[in-house]
């Protein structure tokens, strides 16, 4: 969940950035294909390092340690 909304928060600055100039499609038509390309690799990888990080062993662990801490909470409620 958290690699989905940073990249959607990612995708939603790039938005915003080329909303910004009135000029936009203009300056968009003249871009390169070469330029095209390094755009998306570079979104690309911008992206599967956040999807890496948000399905790390560490980010993993910690959010598998929150849920068993809850979960035990909640089963442990009856007994008290």
């Amino acid at each position: 969940m958290f690699s989905t909304i940073a990249i959607i928060l990612f995708s939603m600055l790039f938005l915003l950035l080329s909303l910004a100039d009135d000029a936009t499609a203009a300056k968009l038509r003249g871009i390169p294909f070469g330029g095209w390309v390094a755009i998306m690799a570079l979104a690309t990888l911008f992206a599967f390092c956040l999807n890496a990080f948000g399905y790390s062993s560490w980010f993993g662990n910690r959010m598998l340690k929150a849920n068993r801490k809850r979960q035990t909470q909640l089963d442990t409620k009856l007994f008290r």
